[in-house]
């Protein structure tokens, strides 16, 4: 009988209740690819609302009765969690092996992944990448998680969500971690030009509005704007609506072909209301276009520096970012110049592999640990 020296790895299970796909599940993806790099013997499983936001990954339904869509508070929000954790329950039992539940969206989201783990008695490992609510929910949800890796300018609102626990100091295992793009992913170069893209999901807080009145106001041989957007699916958050009717607009409703799209044209305009990473900033930095940011202290905002490797202009001032754009459009050189430093950028500091490893490092250690541990005791 020959003795197997090396653990045998099983399954991880992603738990995505938003119903539809956005940078965090495009990063979430890509940290998952990078973990499997590491480790090919695991495999990694989703349960979702929207398959199409996983297509390198195996994907389950996650249905849910039509009066428990949109439910965010009270018994209905509560009803629902415990539909989902049954859902996990179920999944759990029908494949077998799983070592770890993936809560990628924040603990007010993603409750249900720790009532199924007290089930279950497996571990939890929760990705916030986005400002979390203060609620005791949510507090107490993250005590029990195995790894809080949190992007850092959602620090802050953990930091009250911790000081309602009365702690001030966080936790050895919350860790933050900066969102990257892999090689194999990387954004196809721009080929330049006039054309003004802006690329984000409808909810309200990405600011489509000021993006469309600082178009219309741009005076003689104002560029094409081409609009890319995800419609988002049952959430009670208020959203935009497109306006096609618009002169000079050219509207795609979650393009499959966005990097093409993205090639064709020169500068990425973000408008979203203090964005906590702004994953199509830095894919657009990334192909090379010229990025134009609000200078509202968000992650961007912080990180790059006006006329060297973006352009800056007041927040929610549609007159200004007017303004901004007609003198971009005037300078073809400024904004190849620009794009061609913030391409510099993404390649020296967001390059998935390195910054995922801190955060790979732990988390394959803890699940090489735990193989380990099943080895040896039994």
């Amino acid at each position: 009988m020959s003795m197997q020296t090396e653990p045998v790895f099983g399954k991880i299970i992603v738990v995505d209740p938003i119903p539809f796909r956005g940078g965090s599940k495009v990063a979430t993806e890509v940290l998952l690819d990078e973990l499997a790099k590491r480790m090919p013997e695991l495999t990694c499983h989703v349960l979702t609302q929207d398959p199409d936001s996983w297509p390198r990954c195996q994907h389950h339904p996650l249905w849910l009765p039509q009066i428990l869509k949109g439910r965010e508070s009270g018994i209905g929000y509560l009803l629902k969690q415990g539909w989902q954790t049954l859902l996990i329950l179920w999944l759990v039992l029908r494949l077998g092996q799983v070592k770890c539940l993936v809560a990628a969206s924040g603990p007010g989201v993603d409750l249900c992944c720790y009532w199924a783990a007290r089930w279950l008695r497996c571990r939890v490992v929760q990705l916030i990448h986005g400002p979390v609510g203060c609620s005791g929910l949510s507090a107490r949800a993250l005590q029990r998680a195995s790894f809080v890796f949190y992007l850092e300018s959602t620090r802050s609102s953990l930091a009250a969500l911790l000081a309602r626990l009365g702690e001030t100091e966080f936790p050895s295992h919350w860790q933050p971690f900066t969102n990257g793009l892999s090689e194999i992913d990387w954004p196809k170069a721009t080929l330049g030009g006039p054309r003004i893209l802006w690329a984000a999901s409808l909810l309200r807080w990405k600011g489509l509005e000021t993006m469309l009145a600082a178009h219309q106001l741009i005076p003689d041989a104002r560029p094409e704007l081409m609009v890319c957007y995800l419609q988002p699916k049952g959430t009670l958050q208020p959203c935009s609506q497109p306006q096609p009717q618009l002169p000079d607009t050219h509207w795609y409703a979650n393009p499959a072909n966005l990097d093409e799209i993205r090639s064709q044209c020169g500068i990425l305009v973000s408008t979203s209301h203090q964005e906590p990473f702004g994953l199509s900033i830095l894919e657009a930095m990334a192909a090379g276009l010229c990025v134009v940011i609000p200078a509202d202290g968000a992650w961007w905002d912080r990180h790059l520096t006006d006329d060297v490797n973006c352009r800056k202009y007041q927040p929610n001032d549609p007159a200004d970012l007017a303004r901004l754009l007609a003198s971009l459009n005037a300078m073809p050189d400024m904004v190849k110049r620009l794009g061609y430093h913030a391409r510099l950028h993404a390649m020296a500091h967001y390059n998935a592999a390195d910054t995922y490893q801190s955060t790979l490092d732990q988390w394959e250690g803890m699940l090489r640990w735990d193989a380990l541990s099943l080895a040896v005791h039994g």
